[in-house]
């Protein structure tokens, strides 16, 4: 998303809603100690795991807010899309 590109290394969001999804469960608490521009929270958040996360730089701490208000709103509707039609038939 726009929101993240501020950061110098993002990690795809695929790639962390993989490991999310492939080593937790849902409720499950998935802890960054380097939260960087909240990719792992956020999809955390988006895969139904509560997070922890740890940033010092303000600056990212500012994005991380702004990225999980975002998907709160807008990713949502595209992640719950993406799971009822797992089972369409």
């Amino acid at each position: 998303d726009h929101i993240s590109r501020k950061h110098p290394a993002r990690m795809p969001e695929s790639l962390a809603e993989d490991l999310i999804v492939s080593f937790s469960k849902p409720g499950d608490l998935v802890f960054d100690p380097f939260a960087g521009a909240g990719t792992t929270p956020k999809m955390a958040m988006l895969n139904h795991r509560k997070f922890l996360g740890m940033e010092m730089n303000q600056e990212y701490v500012d994005i991380i807010h702004r990225r999980l208000a975002h998907a709160a709103k807008k990713d949502r509707v595209k992640y719950m899309d993406k799971f009822v039609n797992r089972f369409a038939v």
